[in-house]
């Protein structure tokens, strides 16, 4: 069966290029395309404009999208709305001619996919289907087509109770998927890291552009009643603030227990590791995310769980979570934890009013009275 291929940008070129040298038998019936790129005098090109301008499809082959993940999912509405049906008419390029990997996560799905996608064992057998992040799913649900087309199923362990949909759930997803579909459920850390945190509540602040940034902290909160903003005196009372040991360890205690009940469900098993580590390594970044070390260590034992060489090297592939904040100095004592950081969002973008740039924790702290107390 021939195909057709609707793309653009560099996805696009990718695609040639893997058809080119692992698909040399296949026949091109024509590109789509709105770019000009040095290829397109090997093949029979026409417009985008001409593909859509049809008003109907009436293709015998199967067309195969070459579009970024997110514009993929457009362009399947697009087919779809016209009769064609996903996987049998058509198919995203990153799964073509491969086995289908389906990633139902939250925001750890970005560094889980850069991770495997630069496996290159993984990325010969799978190609991972461009699902969204579980809170940046409009739909609120995972198409029952696209679990049953699954041949690898990655899942965090999701409740059924969890604040965006029943059917995100491990309950609803894994009746859906094929029986011969492999799943592996990997940990979930959300919300579950509040023992090194104690003075951070469940409220949230935004950013400029409305989309979450800082915890609700009430020693800050404190801080900042008590002496009127100025940050001077504010900076000295949150960094000599007494902290109850004992009330902190028996926190910290009922955290890791929670861990380990979590963990029963989990193939990716880590707790130890966290464990062994977490006092000389930076794990995590604030009450939900892993840090980038935990974070690599989970794709390390997931690649291996999958059947494939963990061949990966620690490139700075950072989930850039605008919400990374501080551990307080007197918490890090009780804890005993030796590792430091002098600045946190190394790697985000655009998301303070420092130019993008990384910030101190005074910085951390005169943001946080910024956003909450504006010129007050």
């Amino acid at each position: 069966m021939g195909l057709i291929i609707w793309g653009t940008g560099r996805e696009l070129e990718n695609f040639i290029f893997e058809l080119e040298t692992y698909h040399k038998n296949v026949e091109v019936e024509f590109i789509a395309t709105s770019g000009n790129y040095y290829f397109l005098n090997r093949y029979n090109v026409k417009t985008e404009k001409e593909f859509l301008v049809r008003k109907t499809f009436e293709f015998n082959s199967k067309i195969v999208l070459a579009f970024s993940d997110t514009e993929y999912l457009e362009r399947k509405k697009q087919l779809e709305m016209t009769g064609y049906r996903e996987f049998d008419d058509f198919i995203g390029y990153r799964m073509y001619g491969k086995k289908i990997c389906v990633i139902n996560a939250n925001c750890y799905l970005s560094f889980i996919k850069k991770f495997l996608n630069e496996n290159d064992e993984f990325r010969k057998v799978y190609g991972i289907y461009p699902l969204p992040p579980i809170h940046d799913n409009q739909y609120n649900y995972i198409g029952d087509n696209v679990l049953q087309h699954a041949d690898l199923f990655i899942h965090q362990d999701i409740r059924t109770d969890n604040m965006y949909s029943y059917k995100f759930s491990d309950e609803y997803t894994l009746k859906k998927i094929r029986s011969d579909c492999k799943h592996i459920c990997i940990p979930n850390f959300v919300g579950m890291l509040d023992a090194f945190y104690p003075t951070v509540t469940g409220a949230m602040y935004n950013n400029v552009d409305g989309a979450p940034m800082c915890f609700d902290d009430w020693l800050i909160n404190e801080a900042y009643e008590k002496y009127n903003g100025n940050i001077d005196n504010i900076m000295f009372y949150i960094l000599n603030f007494y902290f109850d040991d004992e009330e902190l360890k028996r926190r910290f205690d009922s955290m890791v227990q929670k861990w380990r009940e979590r963990e029963k469900n989990w193939d990716v098993k880590i707790v130890d590791f966290i464990m062994d580590n977490y006092q000389t390594i930076n794990l995590f970044e604030d009450i939900s995310h892993p840090a980038e070390c935990l974070q690599h260590e989970i794709c390390r034992r997931l690649i291996k769980l999958i059947g494939c060489n963990d061949t990966n090297k620690f490139t700075h592939y950072h989930m850039g979570c605008c919400m990374e904040i501080f551990m307080w100095p007197q918490v890090k004592k009780i804890f005993g934890i030796k590792w430091n950081k002098e600045q946190i969002r190394l790697y985000t973008k655009d998301y303070c009013y420092h130019d993008g740039q990384p910030i101190t924790m005074r910085q951390y702290v005169e943001e946080y009275i910024w956003r909450v107390y504006g010129n007050r």
